[in-house]
């Protein structure tokens, strides 16, 4: 393990920590909740994410709680049943 000294240490940006990939969700978690949230839309991954990548073009970004109804409502797709 590294060590960094007291004087050494800096705090990490936004940027900063996405390149070290320490972001709030892990890729891996990321892909497993898009998978399920794809399936729930009956939707292959190809789809969901081109899906995906247009909401957040178009819509708001603060998006967790906002993906489906911005994603699927106000942007124009239904979940289908």
């Amino acid at each position: 393990m590294l060590r960094v000294e007291p004087k050494n240490i800096r705090l990490l940006d936004y940027d900063a920590l996405r390149l070290y990939g320490l972001t709030a969700i892990d890729p891996i978690e990321q892909e497993t909740l898009d998978l399920q949230e794809a399936q729930s839309f009956h939707l292959d991954r190809q789809e969901y994410m081109k899906r995906k990548a247009l909401s957040e073009r178009v819509c708001p970004r603060d998006r967790y709680d906002l993906l489906a109804l911005l994603i699927h409502r106000k942007c124009g797709f239904e979940r289908r049943m």
